[in-house]
């Protein structure tokens, strides 16, 4: 803010028209347009508010996080005894709009976001299914990255006292580990299985430079979710 705040001084001082103040009208009306279009956007949104995909089970983990904190940063769900240290403004906005309101719907979206996470789970191969339509013979796999979704399941049984969630992450994270450790420790980013026998098939890569590379990213993912599980199972 400080440096902006030079820097617009400096300008202002060269001469260079940094706000346009003969352009109001024209700035308003392109402000009111954009939030028109944003709400109109969410309210759409609103009707099919999908909870799969990207790094939606994330954010219901962080939103639900900080709605048991009384402080912030909020306790990490997954880095025991650690703060959320990732950018969470937009997560934090809607918990904070929730507590003011006292509204249910940040629990029941959570709730919602676990029992939609659940039906993508495989009972052959006992593992969660991420991307994709369920049962594709060519996507018929795990990633290492959903490690770090569990918590939302362990927390809805907390929740809710239903077992089912918690179940299915522990089949998960005991499949994921028997498969996506190399011998030389390093991990896969997918591991495939058999869709009509649940068998392991292969490893493989979207994400890393090759199939047979470690992406850095899974592979810190595998080290945090598996300190996570053993956090849960213990």
């Amino acid at each position: 803010g400080v440096f902006c705040m030079v820097l617009f001084n400096r300008q202002q001082k060269a001469g260079i028209e940094c706000y346009p103040v003969q352009e109001m009208k024209l700035v308003v009306r392109e402000e009111l347009l954009f939030s028109a279009v944003f709400l109109m956007w969410t309210y759409l949104a609103g009707f099919h508010p999908q909870a799969y995909g990207t790094e939606k089970f994330m954010d219901y983990g962080f939103m639900e996080a900080m709605m048991r904190s009384t402080t912030l940063p909020a306790v990490d769900l997954w880095y025991s005894e650690g703060n959320i240290n990732y950018y969470y403004g937009g997560q934090y906005f809607a918990v904070f709009l929730t507590k003011l309101t006292g509204s249910q719907v940040g629990r029941m979206a959570a709730l919602k976001a676990a029992e939609e996470l659940i039906t993508r789970f495989h009972e052959k191969g006992e593992f969660i299914q991420a991307w994709g339509p369920l049962n594709a013979p060519d996507n018929y796999r795990l990633i290492i990255d959903c490690l770090l979704n569990l918590p939302l399941l362990y927390w809805a049984t907390e929740e809710t006292g239903e077992e089912k969630y918690r179940q299915v992450a522990e089949k998960h994270i005991h499949t994921a580990l028997a498969n996506v450790i190399r011998p030389d420790f390093s991990t896969w980013h997918t591991f495939f299985f058999n869709r009509e026998t649940g068998a392991p098939d292969h490893g493989a890569t979207c994400q890393g430079y090759r199939d047979g590379s470690a992406w850095a990213r899974g592979q810190a993912w595998g080290v945090y979710g598996t300190a996570v599980g053993y956090k849960y199972t213990k």
